[in-house]
């Protein structure tokens, strides 16, 4: 395993407040049974939080969908977009394969970043 594919302490949203701050945000973008919300988070890392309520299934389901989303950031966090925080929900559906999920998430992820830097644009106008 090489260093850069280690999901690190620092690539999660962790605090109560960055959640908090990333639904705020007002950015938020679906995919499939995903919808993710983002922020710019001045770092020079992307950060991933997950939450994921109990209308998706019982604690085996919810800890498996967790586990496949933490993996699919982990491989592809090197083709995300840098800087932002990422806090993924789900609806209930059907487990899709790990390959799907990535997808998915860099679906989302490329979508924020698009928003915000339209955003960022206007608001320099």
């Amino acid at each position: 395993m090489t260093a850069d594919q280690r999901f690190r302490q620092h690539e999660r949203v962790g605090l109560d407040r960055d959640y908090q701050a990333a639904f705020r945000a007002r950015l938020r973008k679906s995919a499939g049974p995903l919808t993710v919300f983002g922020r710019a988070n001045d770092l020079d890392c992307t950060r991933l939080g997950l939450s994921i309520g109990r209308k998706v299934g019982n604690a085996v389901v919810r800890t498996t969908l967790k586990r496949r989303l933490r993996e699919a950031f982990r491989l592809n966090k090197g083709d995300l977009p840098a800087g932002f925080d990422l806090v993924v929900t789900s609806r209930p559906h059907a487990p899709l394969p790990l390959t799907r999920y990535a997808s998915l998430l860099a679906d989302a992820a490329s979508k924020i970043a698009d928003e915000h830097a339209r955003r960022v644009s206007k608001e320099a106008r």
